[in-house]
């Protein structure tokens, strides 16, 4: 049974609510891109698929050089670097349009891979550190809930958000097309904005 008690640790309940706001914009995120790539751009499912691979590759090679930065950097603030990055990369997200340029696509797929490999190790970090002994087995358990349920009620709302959105433009004459582009588009300006909220509420976390 998890222990309620923890959520008192200010950095605990910073890094829960943190990774569940960061799944939330990330995965739900993720849900509508191979959407918007072969649906709005008509990419090649295999293109597609090889613009999916490059955030988690940056994340990979971040991730491992993460370790050094945390000798020059406090974690907190690398904490804060990762939900900025974040946050630009869903604002460039937001400006994915019919004819949008590659490269500016490849750029914002880049910066979110920056902020998933500064964030996730950062972040967890905080959580675990800031409990007491012996309360790690749960507190990781929590973290792992925090993450699951983000990305479950991300992909609920975006797609949800989505469907409304589109089913809106469609019955404004608008074509099939840009009606899923602009529906993708308000669905990517609102994760900018929550991910500009999880920005400001990683200022709450205690300095190491």
């Amino acid at each position: 049974i998890l222990d309620l008690k923890l959520f008192k640790v200010i950095n605990f309940r910073q890094a829960n609510l943190g990774f569940f706001l960061f799944f939330f914009v990330n995965v739900g995120s993720r849900f509508l891109r191979p959407f918007y790539f072969e649906e709005v751009r008509l990419f090649a499912p295999s293109i597609s698929g090889i613009l999916m691979m490059i955030s988690p590759s940056v994340m990979l090679v971040c991730s491992y050089l993460i370790d050094h930065l945390k000798n020059y950097f406090s974690t907190k603030l690398l904490v804060i670097v990762g939900n900025i990055l974040l946050s630009i990369s869903m604002l460039m997200f937001s400006f994915w349009n019919n004819n949008s340029s590659l490269v500016f696509i490849i750029v914002s797929m880049i910066l979110l891979g920056f902020a998933m490999g500064f964030y996730y190790p950062t972040a967890t970090q905080i959580g675990m550190k800031s409990l007491p002994k012996g309360k790690h087995g749960m507190g990781s358990a929590s973290i792992s809930i925090s993450k699951s349920v983000g990305k479950l009620v991300g992909i609920l709302v975006f797609s949800l958000l989505f469907q409304v959105l589109f089913e809106l433009f469609s019955n404004q004459n608008l074509t099939n097309l840009l009606s899923k582009s602009e529906a993708i588009q308000i669905v990517f300006t609102g994760a900018f904005v929550i991910s500009i909220v999880n920005t400001f509420l990683s200022f709450r976390i205690k300095s190491d």
